[in-house]
């Protein structure tokens, strides 16, 4: 029986110094796997203990912020855990007390003076019944950029818009109004708020209606530039005879998005060549 034993206890020793050297290995192995992840990713991260002391910082996080690893523990503790008092350190603050995540941008200054739009967010985790706080920064000053140049030019294309002084409007494939022009709102005595996500059917009777639907869906089955005569009736319930000229436009992936229509209004030029033809 004692043999037995010693047996077995020989047995369990060899297979734990075999497995936890083994184990040692892949934690080691796993270890260095996250340590390049870490070093390498594109974005920046700053690891703080429960003290708010500053325990990591990657080497892309130093770029963001252009500071050294000394530097970074006066600006965190200035700007975040205690110092300031925006609104961007309050919620910062709130959020680590309670342990939440939290999600926001800030506008950091470099050394050279230049600006630079980080997205901040915070994650809480225990390690070893300590909370402890990983902080990730994202670039968005180029995304920021670009969103800014997209707000101008949205701005300049409605302005270009608003200024042509015929009717204008847009629709999607289902025929619902994504949007018009002043011209439009004039004419129709309505906003384009009033318009949107409605259809020709909201605007005029079901007899014109029917005839404009009529004519969208042959565009949309034959896409391209559409012109013809017609017939609308103003908000004062004046009959107009006006031209569309409608054109299809397509989404990214080449799809029939809807179609842009443009409306010249004929009335008078119909009335003198009628005028004429009686005179004749």
């Amino acid at each position: 029986t004692i043999l037995l034993m010693l047996s077995l206890l020989m047995i369990v020793f060899y297979l734990y110094r075999k497995y936890s050297r083994e184990l040692s290995t892949i934690v080691e192995i796993s270890t260095k796997q996250y340590k390049n992840i870490f070093e390498a990713t594109s974005d920046g991260f700053l690891l703080f203990n429960s003290g708010y002391q500053l325990v990591s910082a990657n080497p892309k996080a130093l770029d963001l912020l252009e500071m050294r690893f000394e530097e970074i523990q006066d600006f965190a503790r200035n700007l975040w855990f205690t110092g300031s008092d925006s609104d961007f350190s309050q919620g910062f603050r709130e959020a680590v007390l309670r342990e939440q995540e939290f999600n926001s941008e800030m506008t950091h200054t470099l050394k050279s003076g230049r600006k630079r739009v980080l997205h901040v967010r915070v994650t809480a985790f225990a390690k070893d019944h300590q909370t402890q706080l990983l902080i990730s920064l994202t670039d968005f000053s180029e995304r920021k950029h670009y969103e800014s140049q997209l707000l101008e030019s949205n701005v300049f294309l409605n302005a270009m818009i608003n200024a042509i002084p015929n009717p204008l409007f847009f629709k999607n494939r289902e025929g619902r109004y994504l949007g018009c022009n002043r011209a439009f709102e004039l004419f129709y005595g309505c906003t384009q708020a009033d318009i949107v996500g409605k259809t020709v059917f909201d605007l005029a009777s079901r007899e014109l209606a029917e005839t404009h639907q009529a004519a969208d869906q042959e565009l949309f089955l034959h896409p391209g530039v559409h012109i013809r005569d017609g017939t609308i009736v103003s908000r004062d319930g004046t009959i107009h005879d006006v031209i569309f000229n409608k054109a299809t436009f397509n989404h990214a992936d080449g799809s029939i998005g809807g179609l842009i229509g443009f409306i010249i209004d004929i009335t008078e030029q119909k009335e003198t060549d009628r005028e004429r033809k009686l005179i004749e």
